[in-house]
Protein backbone atom coordinates (compact mmCIF):
# COMPACT_ATOMS: atom_id res chain seq x y z
CA UNK A 1 0.00 0.00 0.00
CA UNK A 2 2.55 2.68 -1.33
CA UNK A 3 -0.27 5.71 -1.21
CA UNK A 4 -3.03 6.41 0.42
CA UNK A 5 -5.23 9.71 -0.35
CA UNK A 6 -6.86 11.89 2.30
CA UNK A 7 -10.28 12.93 1.56
CA UNK A 8 -10.32 16.09 0.82
CA UNK A 9 -13.80 17.20 0.25
CA UNK A 10 -14.22 17.15 4.47
CA UNK A 11 -12.09 20.03 4.59
CA UNK A 12 -13.75 21.44 2.17
CA UNK A 13 -17.23 21.03 3.00
CA UNK A 14 -17.01 19.56 6.78
CA UNK A 15 -19.72 19.33 9.02
CA UNK A 16 -21.53 22.22 11.17
CA UNK A 17 -20.93 23.26 14.95
CA UNK A 18 -17.53 21.49 15.50
CA UNK A 19 -15.91 22.59 18.58
CA UNK A 20 -12.36 23.60 18.56
CA UNK A 21 -11.42 20.53 20.16
CA UNK A 22 -13.14 18.72 16.96
CA UNK A 23 -10.20 20.52 14.78
CA UNK A 24 -7.66 19.59 16.99
CA UNK A 25 -8.68 16.17 17.51
CA UNK A 26 -8.87 15.71 13.78
CA UNK A 27 -5.17 17.62 13.15
CA UNK A 28 -3.41 15.37 16.25
CA UNK A 29 -5.06 12.12 14.55
CA UNK A 30 -3.78 13.30 11.10
CA UNK A 31 0.10 13.89 12.64
CA UNK A 32 0.02 10.76 14.17
CA UNK A 33 -0.81 8.67 11.03
CA UNK A 34 1.52 10.20 9.38
CA UNK A 35 4.28 9.08 11.88
CA UNK A 36 3.07 5.75 11.97
CA UNK A 37 2.88 5.27 8.03
CA UNK A 38 6.65 6.59 7.56
CA UNK A 39 8.20 2.95 8.85
CA UNK A 40 6.25 1.26 6.19
CA UNK A 41 7.72 4.12 3.55
CA UNK A 42 3.84 4.69 2.59
CA UNK A 43 3.24 8.03 1.62
CA UNK A 44 -0.25 10.07 2.32
CA UNK A 45 -1.49 12.37 -0.01
CA UNK A 46 -2.59 15.82 1.01
CA UNK A 47 -4.88 18.16 -1.35
CA UNK A 48 -4.35 21.82 -1.33
CA UNK A 49 -7.68 22.21 0.33
CA UNK A 50 -5.64 21.36 3.91
CA UNK A 51 -3.72 24.07 3.41
CA UNK A 52 -5.88 26.77 3.19
CA UNK A 53 -8.36 25.06 5.65
CA UNK A 54 -10.43 27.90 7.76
CA UNK A 55 -13.39 27.12 10.51
CA UNK A 56 -15.14 29.83 12.15
CA UNK A 57 -13.25 32.17 10.04
CA UNK A 58 -9.64 30.69 12.16
CA UNK A 59 -7.07 29.23 9.31
CA UNK A 60 -5.15 25.68 9.56
CA UNK A 61 -2.18 27.80 11.13
CA UNK A 62 -4.67 28.82 13.94
CA UNK A 63 -5.19 25.54 15.02
CA UNK A 64 -1.85 23.89 14.35
CA UNK A 65 0.04 26.17 16.82
CA UNK A 66 -2.35 24.39 19.68
CA UNK A 67 -0.98 21.26 18.74
CA UNK A 68 2.64 19.42 20.44
CA UNK A 69 5.78 21.12 18.75
CA UNK A 70 6.61 17.77 16.36
CA UNK A 71 3.02 17.37 15.44
CA UNK A 72 3.00 21.28 14.42
CA UNK A 73 5.98 20.95 12.29
CA UNK A 74 4.98 17.80 10.77
CA UNK A 75 1.92 19.25 9.42
CA UNK A 76 3.29 22.14 8.21
CA UNK A 77 5.88 20.40 6.81
CA UNK A 78 3.36 18.25 4.29
CA UNK A 79 0.55 20.80 3.69
CA UNK A 80 3.42 22.94 2.54
CA UNK A 81 5.01 20.70 0.20
CA UNK A 82 3.52 20.98 -3.01
CA UNK A 83 2.72 16.98 -5.13
CA UNK A 84 2.35 16.91 -8.20
CA UNK A 85 -1.09 15.08 -9.10
CA UNK A 86 -0.69 11.40 -9.99
CA UNK A 87 0.36 10.17 -13.42
CA UNK A 88 -1.28 8.44 -15.81
CA UNK A 89 2.24 7.03 -17.54
CA UNK A 90 3.12 4.97 -14.03
CA UNK A 91 1.78 5.05 -10.47
CA UNK A 92 4.75 7.71 -9.64
CA UNK A 93 3.88 11.11 -9.39
CA UNK A 94 5.09 13.18 -12.05
CA UNK A 95 5.11 16.90 -13.06
CA UNK A 96 2.48 18.57 -15.73
CA UNK A 97 0.76 14.64 -15.49
CA UNK A 98 -2.72 14.05 -14.43
CA UNK A 99 -5.66 11.06 -14.48
CA UNK A 100 -8.77 12.14 -16.40
CA UNK A 101 -12.04 10.02 -15.60
CA UNK A 102 -14.86 10.57 -17.82
CA UNK A 103 -17.82 10.84 -16.55
CA UNK A 104 -17.53 9.16 -13.51
CA UNK A 105 -19.38 10.31 -10.14
CA UNK A 106 -19.66 9.21 -6.31
CA UNK A 107 -22.77 6.79 -6.65
CA UNK A 108 -26.01 9.26 -5.30
CA UNK A 109 -24.24 12.22 -5.51
CA UNK A 110 -23.20 14.74 -7.87
CA UNK A 111 -19.48 14.63 -6.52
CA UNK A 112 -17.50 14.37 -10.09
CA UNK A 113 -14.38 12.36 -10.74
CA UNK A 114 -12.64 14.37 -12.88
CA UNK A 115 -9.21 15.68 -11.91
CA UNK A 116 -9.15 15.11 -8.02
CA UNK A 117 -7.91 12.62 -5.74
CA UNK A 118 -10.16 9.79 -6.39
CA UNK A 119 -9.25 9.55 -9.82
CA UNK A 120 -6.01 8.70 -8.79
CA UNK A 121 -6.86 6.52 -6.00
CA UNK A 122 -8.89 4.59 -8.77
CA UNK A 123 -6.13 4.09 -10.99
CA UNK A 124 -3.66 2.92 -8.50
CA UNK A 125 -6.12 1.12 -6.38
CA UNK A 126 -5.39 3.61 -3.25
CA UNK A 127 -7.53 3.44 0.13
CA UNK A 128 -9.25 6.68 1.36
CA UNK A 129 -8.62 8.68 4.90
CA UNK A 130 -11.72 10.14 5.50
CA UNK A 131 -12.58 12.03 9.09
CA UNK A 132 -15.60 11.03 10.14
CA UNK A 133 -15.29 13.67 12.64
CA UNK A 134 -15.19 16.54 9.78
CA UNK A 135 -17.54 14.31 6.74
CA UNK A 136 -20.65 15.77 6.14
CA UNK A 137 -21.41 13.37 3.54
CA UNK A 138 -22.93 10.14 3.67
CA UNK A 139 -21.37 8.43 0.41
CA UNK A 140 -18.14 9.47 2.06
CA UNK A 141 -18.76 7.84 5.00
CA UNK A 142 -18.89 4.65 4.41
CA UNK A 143 -16.62 2.02 4.71
CA UNK A 144 -16.46 1.81 0.95
CA UNK A 145 -17.00 4.32 -1.46
CA UNK A 146 -18.38 3.69 -4.96
CA UNK A 147 -17.48 5.69 -8.85
CA UNK A 148 -20.36 4.96 -11.01
CA UNK A 149 -18.97 5.65 -14.41
CA UNK A 150 -20.54 4.95 -17.73
CA UNK A 151 -18.96 1.55 -18.38
CA UNK A 152 -17.85 0.26 -15.21
CA UNK A 153 -18.07 0.58 -11.17
CA UNK A 154 -15.22 1.24 -8.91
CA UNK A 155 -14.76 0.38 -4.88
CA UNK A 156 -12.43 2.23 -3.06
CA UNK A 157 -11.35 1.34 0.69
CA UNK A 158 -12.61 3.91 2.45
CA UNK A 159 -10.55 4.11 6.61
CA UNK A 160 -11.45 6.67 8.95
CA UNK A 161 -8.62 8.27 10.44
CA UNK A 162 -9.90 8.30 13.49
CA UNK A 163 -9.27 4.44 13.64
CA UNK A 164 -5.24 4.82 13.39
CA UNK A 165 -4.87 1.22 14.17
CA UNK A 166 -7.16 -0.48 11.27
CA UNK A 167 -4.54 1.41 9.10
CA UNK A 168 -1.42 0.66 10.09
CA UNK A 169 -3.29 -3.18 10.53
CA UNK A 170 -4.40 -3.10 7.01
CA UNK A 171 -1.42 -1.47 5.29
CA UNK A 172 0.78 -4.36 7.17
CA UNK A 173 -1.88 -6.71 5.71
CA UNK A 174 -1.67 -5.71 2.85
CA UNK A 175 2.31 -5.66 2.65
CA UNK A 176 2.12 -9.23 2.88
CA UNK A 177 -0.06 -10.05 0.31
CA UNK A 178 1.64 -8.00 -2.33
CA UNK A 179 5.21 -8.97 -0.69
CA UNK A 180 6.59 -9.13 -4.29
CA UNK A 181 5.70 -5.60 -5.59
CA UNK A 182 6.80 -4.31 -2.60
CA UNK A 183 9.98 -5.57 -2.43
CA UNK A 184 9.95 -4.68 -6.47
CA UNK A 185 9.21 -0.86 -5.25
CA UNK A 186 11.55 -0.48 -2.22
CA UNK A 187 14.32 -1.39 -4.24
CA UNK A 188 13.14 1.37 -6.93
CA UNK A 189 13.35 3.75 -3.94
CA UNK A 190 15.54 5.50 -2.37
CA UNK A 191 18.81 3.72 -1.02
CA UNK A 192 18.71 5.69 2.03
CA UNK A 193 16.50 6.54 4.65
CA UNK A 194 15.79 9.93 5.65
CA UNK A 195 13.11 11.73 8.13
CA UNK A 196 9.95 13.76 7.26
CA UNK A 197 11.46 16.74 9.03
CA UNK A 198 14.61 17.95 10.82
CA UNK A 199 15.13 20.67 13.21
CA UNK A 200 17.87 23.46 12.84
CA UNK A 201 19.88 24.40 15.65
CA UNK A 202 21.81 27.53 15.90
CA UNK A 203 24.38 25.76 13.69
CA UNK A 204 23.37 22.61 11.65
CA UNK A 205 25.77 20.87 8.90
CA UNK A 206 24.18 18.02 6.24
CA UNK A 207 26.34 15.68 4.62
CA UNK A 208 26.79 12.58 4.17
CA UNK A 209 29.82 12.16 6.48
CA UNK A 210 28.27 10.34 10.28
CA UNK A 211 29.83 13.67 11.87
CA UNK A 212 26.97 15.96 10.43
CA UNK A 213 24.22 16.64 12.43
CA UNK A 214 22.05 15.66 9.19
CA UNK A 215 23.42 12.53 7.67
CA UNK A 216 21.96 11.83 4.01
CA UNK A 217 23.76 8.62 2.75
CA UNK A 218 23.31 9.57 -1.09
CA UNK A 219 26.16 9.14 -3.11
CA UNK A 220 25.27 12.48 -5.25
CA UNK A 221 25.91 14.63 -1.48
CA UNK A 222 29.43 15.37 -0.50
CA UNK A 223 30.75 14.06 3.25
CA UNK A 224 30.35 18.14 4.17
CA UNK A 225 27.77 19.46 1.71
CA UNK A 226 26.14 22.90 3.81
CA UNK A 227 25.46 24.28 6.81
CA UNK A 228 22.88 26.16 7.82
CA UNK A 229 23.17 28.66 10.73
CA UNK A 230 21.57 31.50 12.82
CA UNK A 231 22.24 34.34 13.60
CA UNK A 232 19.83 36.84 15.79
CA UNK A 233 16.86 34.87 14.65
CA UNK A 234 17.97 34.72 10.87
CA UNK A 235 19.00 31.43 9.23
CA UNK A 236 21.75 31.16 6.44
CA UNK A 237 22.53 28.79 4.41
CA UNK A 238 26.16 27.83 2.72
CA UNK A 239 27.59 25.63 0.33
CA UNK A 240 30.66 24.31 1.60
CA UNK A 241 32.18 23.44 -1.78
CA UNK A 242 29.93 19.88 -2.11
CA UNK A 243 31.09 18.00 -5.41
CA UNK A 244 27.22 18.50 -6.81
CA UNK A 245 26.01 21.83 -5.26
CA UNK A 246 23.46 22.99 -3.30
CA UNK A 247 20.28 24.60 -4.98
CA UNK A 248 17.90 27.49 -3.34
CA UNK A 249 14.68 27.61 -4.98
CA UNK A 250 16.14 26.34 -8.25
CA UNK A 251 19.81 28.32 -8.35
CA UNK A 252 23.06 27.49 -7.17
CA UNK A 253 24.48 29.01 -4.03
CA UNK A 254 28.15 29.78 -3.35
CA UNK A 255 28.45 32.02 -0.13
CA UNK A 256 25.79 32.29 2.81
CA UNK A 257 22.64 33.54 1.68
CA UNK A 258 19.45 34.34 4.31
CA UNK A 259 16.46 31.68 4.24
CA UNK A 260 13.19 32.52 4.19
CA UNK A 261 10.25 30.85 5.02
CA UNK A 262 8.90 28.17 2.16
CA UNK A 263 11.95 28.20 0.78
CA UNK A 264 13.29 24.87 -1.41
CA UNK A 265 16.79 23.43 -0.77
CA UNK A 266 17.51 20.61 -3.32
CA UNK A 267 21.16 18.47 -2.03
CA UNK A 268 21.52 15.14 -4.03
CA UNK A 269 18.16 13.57 -4.67
CA UNK A 270 16.52 15.49 -2.12
CA UNK A 271 14.41 18.36 -1.69
CA UNK A 272 14.08 20.23 1.56
CA UNK A 273 10.91 22.67 2.86
CA UNK A 274 12.42 25.26 5.19
CA UNK A 275 10.11 26.28 7.84
CA UNK A 276 10.53 29.48 10.17
CA UNK A 277 8.48 28.78 13.04
CA UNK A 278 8.41 32.49 13.87
CA UNK A 279 6.01 33.43 11.28
CA UNK A 280 3.60 31.19 12.44
CA UNK A 281 3.84 32.24 16.27
CA UNK A 282 1.24 34.31 17.42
Amino acid sequence: MKYLFLNSFSFEKPKNRLLESDILNVLQNLGILLKNIQKFNSELIFHDALSVFTYNGLNIRYYLQKLDRDLMILLLSKIQKQTPFCSNIYDEYQNEEDIVMGNCKVKNTQIDVLENFLSCAIYLNAPIITSRILCDNKELSNKEIEIQCDNETYLLNNYFLEDADVIINNIEENIKLTSTNWEEWRKESLPFNIQEHYYIRSETSLGRGSDNDIVINDKYVSYNHLRIIEEDGIYYIEDLNSANGTLLNGEYISDAIELKDKDLIDVGRIQFLFVDEEVYDD
